[in-house]
């Protein structure tokens, strides 16, 4: 990859999502670094704590559309909602760690997990940088 440098000192490669234009990789130092494989251009690089934590980003998965959504969930409880240039667009936080993510347009499946429950939602991201979000727990 192109300027792969960028994630020197930034941590073991934690995640990562491929869907032939986009790859995205999170680490363990919550780094989170875009490259767009059709433009060839540089790294995007950015901090899924958005500069307050440096958690792991466990999870990354790219909303397939027009244009291109990536989210990423951290150890920190967050989910972010990117654009492809990784800058934020919205924040949400859960109750645990985000452990899962799956995304089938335009909806993006989450699961959090915490003694004895996992905790599973549905993000809708809308145009307008919201997420909202239905809830289920199963025991």
């Amino acid at each position: 990859l192109r300027d792969a440098d960028a994630l020197i000192g930034q941590g073991t490669p934690t995640s990562r999502a491929f869907d032939g234009e986009l790859f995205v990789l999170g680490t363990e130092f919550g780094t989170v670094a875009l490259w767009n494989l059709a433009t060839g251009d540089a790294p995007f690089v950015n901090q899924h704590g958005l500069g307050k934590t440096n958690a792991a980003v466990v999870p990354v998965t790219i909303v397939p559309g027009d244009p291109n959504r990536i989210v990423t969930g951290g150890a920190d409880r967050g989910v972010i909602l990117w654009n492809k240039c990784l800058q934020p667009l919205a924040r949400m936080e859960l109750g645990s760690q985000v452990a899962c993510l799956y995304s089938s347009l335009p909806r993006v499946c989450v699961a959090g997990k915490y003694f004895p429950f996992t905790t599973f939602r549905r993000l809708i991201a809308h145009t307008r940088l919201t997420l909202s979000f239905l809830s289920l727990q199963v025991s």
